[in-house]
């Protein structure tokens, strides 16, 4: 097959570094999606700034304070997050000891 017989592939754009303002955008979109705790959150965000990199010029993020911002407002609840990930879980069968693990792998305190 020649170069100009090959099906056109697209080769995907970088994405642009995030600022503080995408940052908190992104942070809005996935607890309006997902019901999740703040060390999931945490855990997302420190995930997306690893791929795209942060904006030059602005001051470092911090992320830390913008779950807490987010858990101030409620739109992060771990109390009910918990509540309801192992109401969830143990009505599948599951143990206190995998509940637990799954609580402690989205970053609840077993308190």
């Amino acid at each position: 097959m020649r170069d100009s017989e090959q099906p056109n592939v697209r080769q995907a754009r970088p994405r642009k570094p995030l600022g503080s303002t995408q940052l908190r955008e992104l942070a809005m979109n996935y607890v309006a999606r997902f019901a999740t705790s703040s060390g999931r959150l945490e855990a997302y965000l420190a995930r997306k700034l690893r791929e795209r990199g942060w904006e030059e010029g602005e001051p470092g993020p911090d992320i830390p304070a913008l779950v807490a911002d987010f858990a101030s407002r409620g739109y992060v609840d771990d109390e009910a997050y918990a509540r309801t990930r192992s109401e969830g879980l143990l009505a599948r069968g599951y143990g206190a000891r995998r509940v637990g693990e799954a609580l402690r792998q989205a970053g609840i305190d077993e308190n």
